[in-house]
């Protein structure tokens, strides 16, 4: 991966020395090495309870958040805090959805603190040291290749359910909603940060790359708003199936809820 990019980097180089308005071609391929970098690391990196500021291990499978808050330094005086003080006990097995707050709280933060992305000012987070959590954000980060390479990223050992890996993918790709077009074809080409895929195929690529991790905890911001309604159902339904089987389901979505609302 690192070939790849770096050798991506060279060619950009090789613009620069072309064109005048390189710069912005050198700039993008380094902020590139540094987004594949950063997710490569935590590919082999758990985020567990004991990397995190403000945090106490707990034995109980469960996530609480006491009296959290966070306000963003470039904030102005006067302004409310992007995510005020919070109180909120997720234990094992949840599968729960928050309302619109209307702005009194900040989602993004929230989520970006619960996956141990952010680490609050005031209050203290308490997770299991286990916990393996992931946040698939508003913008999916998808990267040059293959579309099965994608989905993949995140964790190689799929279990196989007497299915191959493949199989097993393109089965939560189907549930999901993926276009159809898309389904099978393991070497169509995403093109350059997934600008060949609709946004909504990305959302769901990312969403796969979650499920495919075994995560302890899924947090979804507004990423699901762009699948339209019934596409939004259908992710929603796996992703209780997904909760209550407390892992990959082995079977597909029976018809008759598929059918049902």
């Amino acid at each position: 991966i690192l070939f790849k990019a770096v050798e991506g980097f060279g060619k950009d180089l090789q613009k620069i020395a072309k064109i005048l308005n390189a710069n912005n071609s050198g700039t993008a391929a380094v902020k590139k090495i540094a987004q594949v970098l950063n997710a490569q690391t935590r590919r082999h990196q758990k985020i567990t309870g004991s990397e995190r500021v403000n945090t106490e291990i707990i034995d109980e499978e469960q996530l609480i958040l006491e009296e959290v808050s966070y306000c963003y330094p470039m904030t102005q005086r006067g302004m409310p805090r992007a995510l005020p003080k919070v109180n909120l006990r997720i234990p094992v097995g949840s599968f729960v959805c928050f309302p619109d707050a209307s702005g009194k709280v900040g989602f993004n933060t929230l989520f970006r603190m619960m996956s141990g992305h952010l680490a609050p000012q005031t209050g203290k987070v308490r997770i299991h040291s286990q916990w393996r959590i992931v946040y698939v954000p508003v913008v999916p980060i998808l990267f040059d290749g293959t579309l099965m390479y994608n989905l993949q990223f995140g964790e190689q050992n799929v279990p196989s359910h007497g299915k191959t890996t493949s199989e097993n993918v393109w089965n939560i790709c189907r549930a999901l909603g993926m276009s159809q077009a898309l389904l099978q074809n393991d070497d169509y080409d995403v093109g350059s940060n997934g600008d060949s895929l609709k946004f909504s195929d990305m959302v769901v690529v990312s969403i796969t790359r979650a499920l495919l991790a075994h995560v302890e905890l899924l947090l979804i911001s507004s990423a699901l708003d762009v699948l339209g309604e019934s596409r939004a159902i259908k992710v929603l339904r796996y992703l209780r199936r997904y909760t209550e089987n407390r892992g990959l389901p082995e079977e597909p979505l029976p018809h008759a809820l598929r059918r049902r609302k």
